[in-house]
């Protein structure tokens, strides 16, 4: 799953040019937010199934960006 996620992060971060060592960082953050134990939701699957959601429809959005960054 991480590496789906790390995926589908990449091509996040390549719509808002962020540099490399910035989205290592963030990425880092956002996977260690969403392990914490108190989530029982909101966790990674959850960011996960968003992002499977989105697939096939990305083509149809404009400024995906927003709706990868809400996700």
């Amino acid at each position: 799953m991480i590496i789906e996620l790390r995926q589908h992060w990449e091509q996040t971060a390549a719509h808002l040019s962020l540099g490399e060592n910035i989205a290592d960082d963030l990425f880092a953050e956002i996977i260690r937010r969403h392990s914490e134990p108190h989530r029982k939701y909101h966790g990674l699957s959850h960011l996960k199934a968003l992002f499977d959601v989105l697939v096939p429809v990305r083509n149809t959005i404009q400024e995906i960006e927003r709706v990868e960054l809400a996700i």
